[in-house]
């Protein structure tokens, strides 16, 4: 074929068209100038010049332009006659659609267009435009991998000043993203931290050759570079806050809820009240307390149409976080004033007005006064009755549950918490029993630090070290050592089974007698997290069981690469409300102690056998156990001179375990593990009223373990577990 102009690739186009039309009539397979594979064709003329490829599956055929003896560029591809409803797209622009960004109108991206069957944005936010920016295909980026970068826009600013957008999901963010070539047409699944979920149809017939990115990404001159999902597939997210009349007035709203608000969720929501959001400090030196703090208000919702009268249940001298200001951040906020009532708010901190600048919707006059979070938005906490587990899930992933013991109630949340979003625990509560019913509830403990723990391992090979040095990774640590900095984990698996039977994340309630909690994250390396890209080190798999009595956890974490593990506590607790005796089982006092966070069992070569720490208050007993009978809880690595059993020493109020314990790579060896090895390890939590032990025992406690268990303690020294 000769040189072709655009006008003349549109010709031969046609005449594909016309020659697929005719070979589809005839029930015969085009032949005539097709080559067998792109390689022969680009053989078989000059450089500039077109050829015809024959297809194979959805695709009939493909037209490239040799750019030289190596390469050529596909130019368009042509749906096989048999298609279906779901290759239909094969070779079209939709689902995708052009827009005009900063100016510029792209050319349409032939791997996109061959690649992409379907796409569905899901809680997709008002306002915003979602685009497939890369697809990784083996590039190399520091390491090969099959990464996406998904960004989301504003619409009402693309077309002139788009920036960069947020990428929502990129390229290093989940480590099952890739296309399989040999798996057909199959639907990839994306999903960013703050929940907005990207399904993608993909036919990996239209992949460009491994190695090769799909890049609309970085730069304005790149084919799609103004590309978007057609938004007529984006399913949008319910709004958290809506508007009403409140005492006569129905106020218009502000940019702070149209667009720094993205989410809030009211748990412990009382029945008959409606929430609303009145002030927000953001940084402002006008008033006292916290610079993040607070006006939260809840009325009777029967007669907010004709009343402003309203219960300040948060104030703005009330504690709240600090914000971040990078990103979407997700913060809780705590009432002081009804107790187990707490609004998780999910903010664009880019959308935030200038610091300093606070937003009022405290009067009848201001944007926003009369908007309150929208009903849907409310948990309210399941009716403590009878002596089974009550539970609730909702949509967000959260799990509560609540059951009795002799003259007390207890109740956990779990669900994604703290720096990494990873589930954990979230909050404990107690109340009084009042015959079969719980009295009014107290928070022991609310927070985003980590019972299921974080560990400290270091990558053998290839890692860069961090200011903050060899750091606890996963559970809620940051890259800075705390909760800060960048992420250093990532959920690939959260679901929950109640009774044997597999349940969605929705809002529902019921009883049973046992809840299962099944959990898969990946953990980068303290001396992974500044590689290009941050690569993760291991996969870890946790499986809790939760019963009247208390929670079981059975971990294991398996190397992706030779790693060096410094420390791996295994199970942890925070002390609050139960902070009054402790008694470490098997440890080196005989019985119970005054509590204090400087106490330990004893180091490992002086209470080799010690397995367990209970701490008990008014309020109850909370043991922290470990299974030193299974796998690798049994102490082998853990240094002689490191307790098994610990307090958190000082200001912090935590007991900690010991399956691994390390005090650093120069002092002692490290636990090794090569890529594919293992360790594993058992153990749990039990929560019950105080006083339950008869005379002459110290203690007894369940233990949530396969098979059950009972633990009976004459006293620290001496035990059976039946």
């Amino acid at each position: 074929m000769s040189d072709a102009t655009n006008q003349e690739t549109v010709d031969i186009a046609n005449q594909i068209l016309a020659e697929l039309a005719q070979a589809a009539k005839d029930g015969q397979l085009i032949q005539n100038d097709y080559y067998a594979t792109e390689a022969a064709g680009r053989a078989a003329v000059a450089d500039g010049y077109t050829f015809k490829v024959q297809g194979a599956g959805n695709i009939s055929a493909l037209l490239y332009r040799r750019n030289n003896a190596a390469s050529s560029t596909l130019l368009t591809t042509f749906p096989a006659g048999s298609i279906d409803a779901i290759s239909v797209n094969s070779g079209k622009p939709y689902p995708l659609q052009v827009r005009v960004r900063d100016g510029i109108t792209s050319v349409a991206h032939v791997n996109w267009n061959a690649v992409l069957l379907d796409a569905l944005v899901i809680n997709a936010r008002p306002g915003k435009l979602y685009q497939t920016s890369y697809y990784q295909n083996g590039a190399v980026i520091g390491s090969a991998g099959y990464g996406w970068v998904i960004r989301e826009f504003d619409e009402s600013t693309f077309a002139t000043a788009s920036g960069t957008g947020r990428a929502i999901v990129d390229f290093n963010d989940l480590s099952k993203a890739q296309i399989d070539r040999s798996g057909g047409i199959q639907v990839i699944r994306l999903e960013s931290a703050d929940g907005i979920v990207i399904e993608l149809t993909v036919d990996p017939a239209g992949l460009p050759p491994d190695g090769g990115p799909i890049n609309s990404n970085s730069g304005s001159g790149l084919a799609a570079w103004s590309w978007v999902i057609h938004p007529d597939r984006y399913q949008l997210a319910e709004r958290s806050v809506q508007n009403a009349r409140r005492n006569n007035v129905r106020s218009a709203s502000n940019d702070f809820l149209d667009k720094a608000l993205i989410n809030v969720v009211a748990f412990g929501a009382r029945p008959g009240k409606v929430y609303g959001i009145r002030y927000f400090k953001n940084g402002t030196t006008a008033l006292a307390g916290p610079q993040d703090g607070w006006i939260i208000e809840e009325q009777d919702a029967e007669t907010y149409g004709t009343s402003a009268t309203a219960l300040t249940v948060v104030n703005f001298t009330d504690p709240a976080p600090d914000i971040v200001r990078s990103g979407v951040q997700n913060i809780v906020v705590n009432s002081p004033v009804v107790a187990g009532l707490q609004f998780l708010i999910t903010i664009d901190t880019t959308k935030l007005p200038a610091f300093g600048s606070f937003v009022a919707m405290n009067g009848s006059a201001n944007p926003g006064y009369s908007w309150i979070i929208s009903p849907s938005k409310y948990v309210v906490w399941p009716d403590a009755v009878g002596s089974r587990m009550s539970w609730r899930t909702t949509a967000s992933k959260l799990v509560l549950a609540t059951w009795q013991s002799a003259d007390r109630w207890y109740r956990i949340e779990i669900g994604p918490n703290g720096k990494n979003n990873l589930p954990n625990f979230r909050q404990i509560w107690t109340a009084s029993r009042t015959g079969r019913v719980a009295g009014a509830w107290t928070l022991l403990w609310s927070g985003s630090t980590d019972l299921i723990p974080p560990l400290r391992c270091w990558a053998v090979n290839g890692g860069v070290d961090l200011p903050a040095g060899r750091i606890f990774t996963g559970g809620n640590h940051g890259s800075d050592g705390g909760s800060g900095g960048d992420m250093t984990a990532a959920n690939v698996m959260w679901d929950c089974v109640i009774d044997g039977s597999p349940v969605k994340w929705e809002d529902a309630s019921g009883n049973a007698e046992r809840i299962t909690l099944r959990i898969v994250n990946d953990v980068r390396a303290a001396n992974t997290i500044a590689t290009t890209p941050p690569r993760y080190v291991l996969r870890e798999h946790f499986v809790m069981t939760i019963a009247a009595s208390g929670i079981g956890l059975t971990a294991e974490r398996v190397a992706l690469e030779d790693i060096l593990v410094l420390t791996d506590y295994g199970v942890q607790a925070v002390t609050n409300g139960f902070q009054s005796d402790m008694l470490f089982v098997g440890g080196a006092d005989s019985s119970w102690v005054t509590y204090s966070t400087d106490r330990t069992a004893g180091t490992k070569a002086v209470s080799p056998n010690a397995w367990a720490c209970i701490l008990r208050s008014p309020d109850g007993e909370l043991a922290l156990w470990q299974d030193r009978e299974f796998k690798d809880g049994d102490g082998k690595y853990v240094n002689a001179d490191w307790p098994i059993f610990k307090g958190g020493g000082g200001s912090n109020h935590k007991v900690y375990g010991g399956v691994i314990g390390r005090a650093d790579i120069n002092a002692g060896a490290p636990a090794t593990f090569a890529a594919g090895e293992r360790w594993s390890w058992r153990g749990g939590w039990s929560f019950q009223a105080p006083g339950l032990a008869p005379a002459g025992m110290d203690a007894v406690m369940q233990l949530q373990r396969p098979g059950g268990g009972t633990a009976l303690m004459s006293d620290a020294k001496n035990w059976a577990i039946l």
